[in-house]
């Protein structure tokens, strides 16, 4: 992995509660709710179960408290795994045209 120079323990534990998310909505899960036009319920619940989705409400409040830099390493992480998802149906598509 990459280190950038703000990361820090809790960036890197924010990427990894990230990708075991990512991990359990493969890109079946998003191709029928885009076929269904229907709303990533199950994936908005499991950010809300983790916190995640609270990243900026203050902890008194139930969020985690997070300021702007680390919760934007959510949404940053979230659309790293999404373009590496898409880059391996792209390819696996690629290969079956091939074919």
């Amino acid at each position: 992995m990459i280190r950038r120079s703000h990361d820090t323990e809790l960036r890197s534990d924010l990427r990894s509660a990230i990708d075991r998310i990512c991990a359990d909505f493969p890109d079946p899960y998003w191709r029928d709710l885009d076929r269904e036009r229907a709303y990533p319920e199950k994936f908005v619940d499991a950010l809300t179960a983790t916190g995640c989705l609270g990243a900026l409400i203050p902890e008194e409040y139930g969020g985690l408290g997070l300021g702007v830099g680390d919760a934007s390493v959510i949404l940053e992480q979230i659309n790293a795994v999404a373009m590496q998802v898409n880059q391996i149906a792209t390819a696996l598509t690629t290969l079956r045209l091939a074919y």
